[in-house]
């Protein structure tokens, strides 16, 4: 940067020997003059870019001698901005030298010793440890801990001592393992300054230094030294509250809390005294209301922390019955309230049905006999709260769970009725669809009674509310007997009551309509005039609400009774919405999200004929999609709060040493854009063309939007449907000139994305939905995807299953944890299940890629073998190659000789043997622990391989097939389906390579085809497919085989009923040998004759089931021919044979 004469002089003046200029300076940089501060910034910048070194050690000599506190505390401030920041351009220590780096370190550690002012000593603190934590790894401060140790024993120094520790506890997770050496020496510090500081701020930073070094070891053995230290850093709590110092009982709490989610562990040996401890201070009632919530909420924290100490709060006795009874202590007349819902509903997550239903069993009965109405009401509140935790033991005792609530229904006190229903809509959420098939006649009545009270409208407007959660789990049989009673009482309420009463009809009236879709017609012309004289009339801010929820109401009536009876109402409805589209509404007005959501249902209701307002609907929805979050960040330990809006939208989260605060309503408000924006895109497909390109650039930079889940949701769902709106636009002309080559384009841009945000997904449930919609993108795109995208694809497709096996081995470690029980099995099972379904993904996605790219995919195949070939682990059964396996394995290697000796084959067959077993060591080694499910992935994989690589394929056949026929054997049904079905696939297309293995194919169908239990319910599929590849074993192997036995064996299985896939191509394949007069299937004299006949008889009279409409022609046409082949008493006795409503079939068919 060039500089004047004038900036020079100034330059000089400012770093000159005459501190006072500087001085100045600073003060200038604080200044409330735009004008003043601004010439102050533009020197401050000169000096960094021309003179680093001398203005930094200029900033150090001010923090030391300034007799202003704001001007050590400005200098402190700007050191640790130039030090550490080093993100922007204000980050110099690369650039200083090393003798200016050593004097601004002895510099600092000499302020920390003798500032006196408690806000500098703060401000230097923070600069010591982030510069600390980035040159301490490297060994760039070597003096640091020796003199942080000699502040710790300075007893008289109590400033110091608490500076030093909060230093250690900033540096902990930077330092910690390069203390280990020191592990004695620390334990006495923090010993020492538990124990005997006389300093209440001493004793909580030690908590805070002692909690962030326990954190930060990874040896069990290292965190048990410091055991011994728990009973003082509870007595830090203990002492602060008999000191009636509440404000460092919290601080200490906030503390603790930290501990019970990071270490759980530690605290397993004392947990009995630490939670007694706890839930003493949560049930003294002397105390503030802040200082008993965190004690709650360490007992819950510690609760949560199942991933670290899987069931240990589960062992603790009578902790959940106390902790019930502090929750369960008032109405709603204070905060306590609020609080308690959400400790119970976190806390029956955490420990599951088992441990808190025979608590609450115990605790429920005193409380609904109670004659004082709160306590009635407490136990509904708990039994609402509880019930997502506990669904499934709740289910298992559903008599006993509905018939408290229902009892309630009739209390005499409106505020205990209120909650019953409150309880029943909630139930009927967490516990449905059970309640509603078993309860039906006794909730709804119920409900629609408590319509009718009047004198109380908060009863009448929860009762509707109930009806809502009642019938979103209800299906359309078990509500329509009820709809002409509870239609009737919700138009009255809608007419004469209150508008609280009005809202809560409306919403009950939308959710109705929405279960019982065409059964609602009936009532449409009584309904719909009421809902739009709301949505006309409910114009001034008193009824906003109202009109908010009369739009929902009428998008979904519409899309229950469908376009053709909506149609006249619809465009009355829609210029109504087009009129408020275009008012100037209040940010907080509700009418925006709600007509957003509305127009959406309108658009499914009315599909192509929506097309004309789409223009209106979609910039305020573009607009809505593409606001920003509202974050707010400030210290953790900033004494500032991030300011509440009235609606309590602002959500807080601590991360590290920063406190985020964001605001909740603008997410949400995205989020309902951005699904709604996928859903134009799927109903109107190449109708909605005109708005990708818009909607493209929106999306998909929100596939990483990491701050709501359900942005991200959205936008991966939408990524397929732009696509494929393309793709029909362009093969129906109505992409305004675009070609294929804009499909490429659309292509080139999603996929990528998709794929790089699925590798830095961090949630396993949106993995699996990045994986369905990569797979329904690369079915669209097919073979525009170039080489390059499918490598990133399938090196993304590693890393998922890499990152898989890594959770599976963290949950058979959480399996190993001493207090594992059932209820953590439980969940852990959950888990396991999503862990399934995310493989399922992973096999389809490779599924679409082999049947896209077929032979030229196999390169890749090849790749993923090392990942794919581990998920065939050990199937149940005898594998002839098992039995010479470990004499083989061991001399597989260095030298292959010796094993050709032991098995003198061909040499074509010893190296596929040979290939066999190479496999077969990877799958001895890593697949013991691979589920049902991921084997059933890999055959299914194979199976692809093999039908659309056709003969490229065939290489694999040595390797592979052997471990289909093992898989025959499975324990899983559907592991047993994957392998026949690709024994059946390989018959058919394998050729001569197939043929030295027809016989141990047979052998293995005929185990699974003959199994006792193979026409039970989850074995029918593996059946059928066995039945199908035999018949291809017959078709295209026929000179390996005893065909006048396995043909007439074949014809035994028909028809095959369960597989209508399979069932088809069987069927067909029997007519096709009937037809030419397969003689091993007519069997010597005709002897089959009468059964092909029953097969036939059969098929038709399924219908289109079990064959195809061409297949089903010829069987008609070929049984006319067949009767006349047939004796007329073998005739009749094959047509008593079948079912009296088939043979009236049959007739009827065979006489047209």
């Amino acid at each position: 940067m060039a500089t004047s004469p004038t900036q020079l002089h100034q330059l000089s003046l400012l770093l000159g020997p005459d501190p006072s200029h500087f001085e100045t300076l600073l003060s200038h940089l604080m200044s409330s003059s735009n004008d003043q501060r601004s010439a102050a910034e533009f020197l401050f910048n000169l000096c960094k870019q021309t003179h680093p070194d001398s203005l930094l050690l200029r900033l150090t000599q001010l923090l030391s001698s300034s007799s202003f506190p704001e001007t050590r505390a400005m200098s402190a401030v700007l050191l640790r901005k130039h030090l550490t920041s080093a993100t922007d351009d204000s980050f110099l220590y690369p650039k200083l030298t090393e003798s200016t780096r050593s004097t601004i370190k002895i510099s600092l550690l000499s302020s920390l010793q003798h500032e006196t002012a408690k806000s500098v000593t703060r401000k230097i603190n923070d600069t010591i440890s982030e510069l600390a934590a980035a040159v301490l790894p490297d060994g760039g401060w070597q003096e640091l801990l020796p003199f942080m140790l000699q502040c710790v024993t300075a007893q008289n120094n109590h400033n110091l001592q608490e500076s030093a520790l909060l230093i250690f506890a900033r540096l902990a997770q930077y330092i910690g393992e390069t203390l280990i050496p020191h592990l004695a020496t620390l334990h006495g510090v923090f010993l020492n300054c538990l124990n005997n500081s006389t300093s209440g701020e001493v004793r909580i930073a030690a908590l805070n230094a002692t909690i962030n070094f326990i954190q930060c070891l990874t040896n069990n053995s290292d965190r048990e030294k410091f055991q011994d230290l728990l009973p003082l850093m509870m007595r830090t709590l203990t002492g602060a509250l008999n000191g009636n110092q509440e404000a460092t009982a919290q601080e200490a709490l906030e503390l603790l809390i930290e501990l019970a989610g990071g270490e759980p562990r530690f605290l397993r040996k004392q947990i009995v005294e630490v939670v007694g401890s706890m839930l003493q201070i949560a049930e003294a009632g002397s105390l503030e209301e802040g200082t008993r919530h965190l004690a709650i909420e360490f007992v819950i924290t510690l609760a949560e922390a199942r991933d670290r100490a899987p069931g240990m709060m589960r062992k603790l006795p009578q902790f959940v019955h106390r902790l019930f009874m502090t929750e369960d202590e008032d109405a709603g007349e204070t905060s306590n309230y609020g609080f308690g819902q959400e400790c119970l509903d976190r806390l029956a997550i955490a420990l599951g049905g088992n441990t808190v239903v025979p608590v609450a069993s115990e605790v429920f009965p005193a409380f609904f006999s109670a004659p004082e109405w709160q306590k009635p009401h407490a136990a509904l509140i708990t039994l609402a709260q509880i019930a997502e935790g506990c669904s499934k033991v709740m289910i298992k005792n559903l008599d006993q769970v509905v018939s408290m609530v229902m009892n309630s229904f009739q209390h005499p006190h409106p505020r205990v009725r209120w909650a019953a229903i409150n309880a029943i809509g909630q139930l009927s959420t967490d516990l449905g669809p059970d309640l509603q098939m078993k309860y039906h006649q006794l909730v709804l009545p119920a409900l629609a009674g408590a319509m009718d009270d009047v004198q109380n409208p908060r009863v009448q407007a929860h009762a509707a509310s109930a009806m809502l959660n009642f019938s979103e789990n209800c299906m359309p049989d078990i509500l329509t007997p009820y709809l002409d009673g509870v239609v009737s009482k919700l138009l009255v309420l809608l007419q004469n009551g209150k508008q609280m009463v009005k809202e809560g009809a409306l919403t009950a009236l939308a959710s109705v309509a929405d279960s019982s879709q065409e059964h609602f017609q009936k009532y449409y012309d009584a309904v719909m005039p009421y809902l739009k004289a709301i949505l006309i009339n409910a114009n001034d801010k008193s009824n906003r609400m109202l009109r908010a929820k009369s739009m929902e109401c009428i998008s979904l009536v519409g899309m229950a009774v469908g376009k053709d009876k909506f149609r006249d109402d619809a465009k009355q409805v829609m210029d109504v919405l087009m009129s408020l589209q275009g008012s100037q509404m209040e940010a907080d007005d509700p009418t925006t999200s709600y007509m957003l959501q509305a127009w959406a249902r309108l658009c499914k209701c009315l599909r192509q004929d929506f097309l004309p307002y789409m223009s209106v609907v979609m910039p305020p929805l573009l607009q809505s999609a593409q606001l920003k979050p509202d974050v707010t960040i400030t210290s953790a330990d900033s004494d500032a709060d991030i300011d509440e809006d009235d609606d309590g939208s602002i959500e807080t989260i601590t991360l590290g040493d920063k406190r985020i605060g964001i605001r909740t309503s603008v997410l949400e408000e995205k989020a309902t854009a951005c699904n709604m924006l996928c859903c134009y895109a799927d109903e109107l497909k190449e109708g909605f063309f005109p708005w990708i390109d818009q909607v493209a650039t929106i999306l998909v930079p929100l596939l990483k939007f990491y701050f709501h889940e359900e942005v991200r949701k959205a936008a991966v769902s939408a990524m397929p449907e732009l696509l494929g709106s393309a793709k029909l636009a362009v093969e129906k002309d109505q992409s305004q000139g675009h070609n294929e080559s804009y499909i490429k384009q659309l292509s080139d841009y999603i996929v990528p994305a998709l794929v790089e945000a699925l590798h830095k997904e961090p949630e396993v449930e949106i993995c699996v939905s990045m994986l369905d919609s990569l797979t329904e993108c690369i079915q669209v795109s097919g073979p525009l995807l170039d080489e390059c995208q499918v490598r990133s694809i399938v090196e993304e497709i590693k890393q998922v299953i890499t990152a898989s096996s890594v959770r599976k081995q963290e949950r058979a470690e959480r399996i190993k944890a001493e207090d594992f029980d059932s209820e953590e099995g439980e969940l852990l099972e959950e888990e396991n299940e999503l862990e399934e379904e995310l493989f399922d993904r992973v096999g389809d996605c490779l599924g679409s890629l082999i049947k896209t790219f077929k032979a030229s995919f196999l390169p890749f195949f090849d790749e993923l073998s090392p990942y794919i070939t581990p998920m065939w682990g050990l199937c149940s059964g005898s594998f002839p190659l098992l039995e010479y396996f470990p004499a083989c394995a061991c001399l597989i290697s260095p030298s292959y000789e010796c094993l050709y000796w032991i098995f003198p084959f061909p040499m074509g067959i010893f190296c596929g043997l040979l290939a066999a077993l190479t496999v077969l060591s990877q799958v001895l080694e890593k697949g013991k622990d691979k589920t049902a499910e991921e084997r059933r992935i890999a055959i299914c994989i194979f199976d692809d391989v093999v039908e659309h690589c056709k003969e490229a394929a065939l290489k694999y056949y040595d390797t592979y097939v052997p471990f289909l026929l093992e898989a025959c054997n499975d324990g899983s049904p559907d592991v047993r389906q994957a392998a026949v079905y690709g024994i059946g696939i390989c018959a058919e297309l394998g050729g001569s390579v197939f043929k030295p293995l027809v016989g141990e194919a047979l052998s293995r169908l005929n185990a699974v085809i003959s199994n006792p239990n193979a026409h039970h319910s989850d074995s029918t599929m593996a059946y059928d497919n066995a039945v199908s590849a035999l018949g291809k074993i017959c078709e295209f192997h026929r000179d390996s085989i005893d065909a006048t036995q396995i043909v007439p064996a074949w014809l035994s299985c028909l028809p095959i009923k369960s597989d209508l896939i399979e069932a088809k191509v069987v069927h067909d394949q029997l007519c096709s040998m009937v037809e030419r007069s397969d003689k091993d299937l007519f069997g010597s004299n005709n002897q089959y004759l009468p059964k092909i006949v029953r097969v036939f008889a059969e098929v038709i009279c399924a219908g289109k089931e079990l064959a195809t409409e061409q297949t089903g022609s010829r069987m008609i046409n070929l049984l006319r021919q067949l009767q006349q082949m047939l004796p007329p008493a073998t005739l009749a006795s094959t047509w008593s044979s079948l079912e009296p409503q088939q043979q009236l079939t049959l007739q009827s068919i065979l006489s047209s």
